[in-house]
């Protein structure tokens, strides 16, 4: 299950991550074998939806203390109360995993999760720990670790279809409307329109494009906001770090419909000449799961790059709630994790097969969940089944495959290769019989 961190949790690990990743002063690799047996400790565990540098990582949590010498990237950070001289930091898709040596003071997590246990309902677990697979994959020809992946046990709330709006519908002729056309125009022109052009597209879109395309603002007929503008130097000036670029592309979404209230960083990388520019991209949340937008590429919201002061390109696609979908015939039907998969075993074989040149040469559903990389409830978005309705899928990531299965009626909706997605965000997991848990600080 997902949430914004709604216990604080990132706030309350914020003074153990500056002073330990700030000051420690010993980096040891360890193996997956030795990151998954830390699962084994009462720990929290921080799962970043991107790969960090650990520098990056200080600067988004404004830290200003000294830093010692350490070029490293993660995208996990465990931190296990009962070792108070070391955090774990771990990347899964280079499968590089340090000890980090320092010191720190775990009494308010250690406060933190003994209230959250006590408010909690759903029980996560490893697939290792519920289905035992070492025992029966592994021989004398075969080695497997244990898959650490953490997967709700006991999941029965029914997650409803629901119905959105479009933040803005272009077709829509009424005076309302053609204001919020008008204001976003005038801001993105500075409202002067000497050279603007203004056209309609055949779905209903409308475009305006300045001079010969220097600058354009495009409102599209499924509600997404985009704009571009050429690098203009005057505007522009120097390159900013990268918490002042944040600043500034969080600034402009802002101007552009609003920063929605769930919205959370899901990425970033650096663009331009010497890398001195920021592409970030954000997604949001939805009755507090996370949205995947299948119509624009990276699966996110919001994709925003930023050039010093300047804000060379955005494209926003964000859905608002309306109302629970009323849909006779799913009422109360819901499938299981497990569910799923038997369901579709024999594509996901298949699939596993050709991406990995490898099938699976044992018990064909062992395999599958021993290959199981990150399990998520989130909400579909696809215009092409229904731009008004949210459908709640099953985020399956095997292997080099990214499945979106359908939780009311079983079916796959869309795979993607985890190159086209990239690494996808994470939220809340907990396993009761480690108690640990995993936050999305977002």
């Amino acid at each position: 299950m997902n949430y914004s961190d709604k216990y604080a949790v990132w706030q309350e690990a914020k003074p153990t991550l500056i002073n330990i990743l700030s000051q420690g002063n010993q980096l040891e690799s360890i193996t997956y074998k030795e990151w998954t047996g830390m699962n084994n400790y009462r720990s929290v565990r921080l799962i970043l939806p991107y790969v960090v540098k650990r520098d990056h990582l200080l600067d988004l949590l404004e830290s200003e203390t000294p830093r010692g010498e350490l070029n490293i990237s993660f995208s996990e950070i465990l931190i296990v109360l009962n070792k108070r001289n070391t955090i774990y930091l771990g990347d899964q898709t280079s499968g590089n995993y340090y000890a980090l040596t320092g010191s720190y003071n775990g009494d308010e997590l250690k406060s933190k999760l003994d209230y959250i246990e006590s408010s909690e309902e759903i029980i996560y677990y490893t697939l290792e720990d519920h289905y035992s697979l070492i025992k029966r994959l592994n021989d004398e020809f075969t080695t497997y670790d244990p898959n650490g992946t953490l997967v709700p046990r006991n999941h029965v709330e029914v997650i409803d279809v629901i119905k959105v709006n479009k933040e803005i519908e272009i077709r829509d002729e009424s005076e309302n409307t053609k204001e919020t056309i008008q204001k976003f125009a005038d801001r993105a022109f500075d409202g002067s329109f000497d050279f603007v052009n203004r056209l309609k597209d055949v779905d209903g879109s409308v475009v305006f494009i300045y001079g010969y395309g220097e600058r354009a603002l495009k409102l599209g007929a499924s509600g997404e906001i985009e704009y571009k503008r050429k690098l203009d130097d005057n505007i522009a000036g120097s390159p900013l770090s990268l918490t002042d670029s944040l600043k500034v592309a969080v600034d402009f979404i802002s101007k552009y419909g609003g920063v929605p209230n769930s919205t959370y960083l899901t990425g970033f990388t650096t663009t331009g000449e010497a890398d001195s520019g920021y592409r970030f991209t954000f997604g949001y949340r939805v009755q507090g799961y996370p949205v995947i937008n299948s119509e624009l590429n990276s699966g996110n919201a919001i994709e925003i790059e930023v050039y010093g002061h300047q804000v060379l390109s955005f494209k926003r696609l964000v859905r608002t709630y309306s109302k629970v979908a009323d849909i006779p015939e799913i009422m109360g039907q819901q499938y299981k994790m497990e569910d799923v998969l038997v369901i579709n075993s024999d594509r996901i074989h298949k699939d596993y097969k050709e991406a990995e040149d490898a099938p699976f040469s044992k018990n064909q559903m062992d395999e599958i969940l021993q290959h199981i990389n990150n399990v998520e409830i989130v909400y579909y978005s696809d215009v092409l089944l229904n731009s008004e309705r949210l459908i709640p899928a099953w985020q399956i990531q095997i292997g080099s495959n990214i499945y979106y299965i359908n939780m009311h009626s079983g079916n796959i909706i869309k795979t993607v290769k985890t190159k086209e997605l990239g690494k996808v965000p994470y939220g809340l997991d907990k396993d009761k019989n480690h108690t640990n848990y995993c936050f999305n600080p977002n």
